[in-house]
Parts: C-alpha cells; sequence; structure tokens
C-alpha cells in the first residue's frame, strides 16, 4: 500500500477544516482510492456530513476505512453499526461544545476572561496584570477623549507619539476595537455574558464612556462589503489551489476584500487577488458569454422564471449583470461557470470555463486569454 499524503488537523473540527477539504479536493483529482482513519469521528463527527462526504467519495471510487473499526461493507449489520457510530459521535461532539460553552459562561461570569488578553496586560502566573505598556493605553484613551481627533487623527497622532504594536503601525480598526473593548473597564464579556473582572481597570467607567461617545460620533469605520459571488469559482494557477473570500486591511487602514489561495505558494506566502477586481473583470468576460440554446433554459430549475424570462431575451449575460441584486448574481455565477472554472495567474483572469448551454462567441465553453 502506497501512502500519497497525510491530512493531519489540530484544531476543533467545528471551525473550517482545510486538510479534510484538502482531501476531497485530492479525491475529486483521482490521486488515491482508500482515506485510512484511526477511527471514524476522525473523519467526521457530524452525522450528516460524514453520510453525505462518504456518498461522494464512494461516487468517485474512494473508500473511508477505519483502522481500528473495521466495516464490511458488504455485510448489512456492519454497515448499521458504522451508522450507529456516527451518531454516537455527533451526540459525544454536542455535548462536549455546549459543556465547553457552559465553563466557558461559568468562568466569565467569576471575572476570567475567555479570549486574547488586550494590549497593556500581560498574564503572570495565571493572573492578568498590567503591562509596561499600560500607562501608553491609558494616555491613548484620554488623549482621544478630549475630542480633538477624529479616528482617522487619531491614527496619524498615535504614530506620530511612536505607538506600535509589534514594531508595526496601529492601524484604524485595531484602535477602534480597542477603544470599544470594554476589559479596559475592568469588564469580560463572552458569548453575551459580561462580568466584572478580576482583572484591574485600566481606564474608569466616565473616561471609557466618554470615548463611546465620540467614537459613536466621530469614529465610524469603513463598513466593507464582504459578499462573495464568486466563492467556489476561482481557482489559483500560481498555488494550484482553489480560492476562498478573505477580508483585510491594507496598510493605510482600509479594509478590503480578496480572494485567497487555500494552499500556500512555494515561498509559504498566499495568491490573493483583489476581490473588486476579479468581479469587474468578470463583468467584461460575461459581455461575450450567450446561450447556444435559448430553449434549455426552461431546464435549468435552480433559475426563478422571472431570470429565465430575461436570459431568453437578452442577448449576453453580461447586459443582465448590472441590473441583478447579490442572491441573483450569485446563482447565476454558479450556473453560468463551473466549479474552479476561473483560473486566475498572478492578479489577472486567465482562463474561464462554462456550464452549458452557456457558450462563448462561437460555440465554445472555453476561453483562455492570450499571454
Amino acid at each position: 500500500m502506497e501512502i500519497v499524503a497525510e491530512y493531519v488537523e489540530t484544531q476543533s473540527g467545528r471551525v473550517e477544516r482545510k486538510k479534510f477539504n484538502q482531501m476531497l479536493e485530492d479525491a475529486k483529482q483521482k490521486r488515491f482510492e482508500v482515506v485510512l482513519v484511526w477511527k471514524f469521528n476522525r473523519f467526521s463527527r457530524n452525522q450528516e456530513t460524514s453520510i453525505v462526504k462518504k456518498h461522494l467519495l464512494r461516487k468517485i471510487g474512494v473508500d473511508v476505512v477505519s483502522i481500528t473499526q473495521p466495516i464490511d461493507k458488504e455485510n448489512l449489520i456492519s454497515n448499521l453499526a458504522e451508522r450507529i457510530t456516527e451518531v454516537f459521535d455527533e451526540h459525544f461532539s454536542e455535548n462536549l461544545a455546549q459543556d465547553t460553552l457552559r465553563g466557558q459562561l461559568e468562568k466569565t461570569r467569576q471575572g476570567y476572561q475567555m479570549g486574547m488578553i488586550p494590549w497593556g496586560y500581560v498574564k503572570v502566573d495565571g493572573s492578568v496584570v498590567l503591562s509596561e505598556d499600560s500607562d501608553k493605553i491609558r494616555i491613548a484613551f484620554e488623549q482621544f477623549a478630549t475630542g480633538n481627533y477624529t479616528l482617522d487623527q487619531w491614527v496619524n497622532k498615535a504614530h506620530e507619539l511612536g505607538y506600535q504594536s509589534k514594531g508595526k503601525k496601529v492601524y484604524k480598526s485595531r484602535w477602534y476595537h480597542m477603544f470599544r473593548n470594554t476589559f479596559y473597564a475592568g469588564f469580560v464579556k463572552w458569548a453575551g455574558v459580561k462580568a466584572k473582572g478580576k482583572h484591574q481597570a485600566l481606564v474608569d467607567s466616565a473616561l471609557f464612556d466618554k470615548v463611546q461617545k465620540i467614537l459613536s460620533e466621530r469614529g465610524h469605520i469603513q463598513k466593507v462589503k464582504r459578499d462573495y459571488i464568486l466563492v467556489n469559482l476561482v481557482w489559483s494557477l500560481n498555488a494550484n489551489s482553489k480560492m476562498v473570500g478573505h477580508c483585510g486591511t491594507a496598510r493605510n487602514g482600509d479594509v478590503k476584500r480578496y480572494y485567497k489561495s487555500v494552499l500556500p505558494l512555494a515561498d509559504k506566502k498566499y495568491h490573493y487577488v483583489n476581490a473588486d477586481q476579479l468581479e469587474n473583470e468578470l463583468t467584461d468576460f460575461l459581455l461575450k458569454i450567450g446561450i447556444s440554446d435559448k430553449i434549455s433554459v426552461d431546464n435549468l430549475p435552480q433559475l426563478d422564471d422571472s431570470l429565465k424570462l430575461a436570459l431568453k431575451v437578452a442577448p449576453s449575460i453580461g447586459l443582465l449583470w448590472p441590473y441583478l441584486d447579490f442572491p441573483a448574481k450569485n446563482q447565476l455565477s454558479k450556473l453560468v461557470v463551473k466549479e474552479h472554472g476561473l483560473k486566475v495567474r498572478g492578479h489577472n483572469l486567465k482562463i474561464i470555463e462554462l456550464n452549458p448551454p452557456f457558450c462563448f462567441d462561437g460555440g465554445s465553453t472555453r476561453y483562455e486569454r492570450p499571454g
């Protein structure tokens, strides 16, 4: 038996399982015939996920085998035992999550911090105490409370005064969340529960409330649209990986949308493409996309009647695009473009692969940009 790859995950299965998703992608590429796990709950503790993903793998000729829980696939009793194991695993996972949250909320009520320790504090022998930077943070609250600064102005002023975090400039979104953090006023919060903390408050309630008032009036941070129309459609040719929606902060403090490769490049960095640029670039291509057989639109059950009618009369998808809302764009893009059919190299869209009956001028379902 040849081991093709190992997919090791150390984080909770309740967050995005990047290695698990990569395993599914590799299975689609026929890299292996068997997924070997120690126990079935290492595959998934969620019964629905386990059943669906195993079924999808079996459809493409890949089986899931447990080393410690061997199952005879031809034996009805063995298959029943596998389903029972999945039910118990999911029940255990749900109880564990509930018990964990219950414990976290109880610790919060006792005054303990559950999340990260904020700037200005440090943990010593299990207790949260003021750090050597605490006076700087207190002065920041006092300076901003004068009302002499907008949040943008304070970012620049703080940089002039030498405020740095790990040697880097502190940007607008970081200051905003720091000034909003009730931990500095002596409170802890977790999952909707707020309690008096065991730590020493860095600022008093009057100063904290004054800062909140100024933030409400003058400190709004930029609201960024975080809808990603092209999720599951974008593929990085540089990283040979699918790309997912990602929101990041630019050096000037502005929040930007990107598509980011799931796998790193050779230099261990990730491939990023500006989401607005890519989505606008797709709009230009959509002007070249028509429907090879207008009658076949009636056979597309994913579309509502109004969109079907529009597709019948529109000479191209691109002419419709500006008039569609996000749900309609999301629906239509996944119908028109193949999964991972938008191939990106560098910052540019290089290849587009379409689902029939959609096609480019000339009837082709594939377009490759020269160069």
